[in-house]
């Protein structure tokens, strides 16, 4: 009984002692005829025992679905962000083969209803509005989420149109690429989700 207790404390390490010590005991009881008593302390150590191993594999299962389930969630968001950034992508192309340039904001996708009913939101974003990134030159624009990391790691919110022109030209320098969330990084790796549009 007294491993069975301190298997309470110890977890898996006295588990196995207890429940074992238990069994041997309650053997030993059951085979004297009588003349041993102690059978309920043996029953005692016996379920703390099994108790305790029981509680330890269910510690050991949760340490392993918990990040899993937390990884899943993250690339769930991933899989919404870059479905919303293609869903707004088509949106700005409908706009521009209609007005011959980007809108100057996404919010005027919005004010006809044809080109999207309503602003999809940055499910990374921890500010108040949600909103994707934009920035567009006219001919190029690029629409961005913030990312697992939950902030604009991309140079762009104070050079966009240097960057809309690199892009343009075909030409991507280091601060950029190393601005784009990449998932061989992690899940939770540094840089935004970004789509730029020709």
């Amino acid at each position: 009984m007294t491993l069975g207790f301190t298997s309470l404390l110890c977890s898996f390490l006295t588990g196995i002692p207890a429940l074992i010590a238990g069994i041997i005991a309650r053997v030993r009881i059951n085979r004297s005829g009588g003349q041993l008593g102690g059978g309920g302390y043996a029953l005692t150590g016996i379920l703390l025992g099994i108790g305790t191993l029981f509680c330890s594999m269910a510690h050991f299962l949760a340490a392993i679905a918990v990040p899993n389930f937390l990884e899943a969630q993250v690339r769930a968001k991933v899989s919404r962000t870059r479905s919303e950034l293609r869903v707004l992508s088509t949106a700005l192309d409908a706009y521009r083969v209609d007005e011959r340039r980007y809108p100057p904001d996404l919010d005027l996708l919005l004010d006809s209803g044809y080109y999207i009913t309503a602003m999809p939101q940055d499910p990374f974003s921890e500010m108040a509005d949600k909103r994707y990134g934009y920035w567009t030159n006219g001919e190029h624009a690029i629409v961005a989420g913030q990312g697992p990391d939950m902030r604009p790691d991309l140079v762009m919110y104070e050079y966009g149109e240097l960057y809309l022109q690199d892009i343009a030209d075909g030409q991507y320098d280091a601060d950029f690429i190393d601005s784009i969330y990449d998932p061989t990084n992690g899940t939770v790796s540094y840089g935004d989700i970004l789509r730029p549009i020709p």
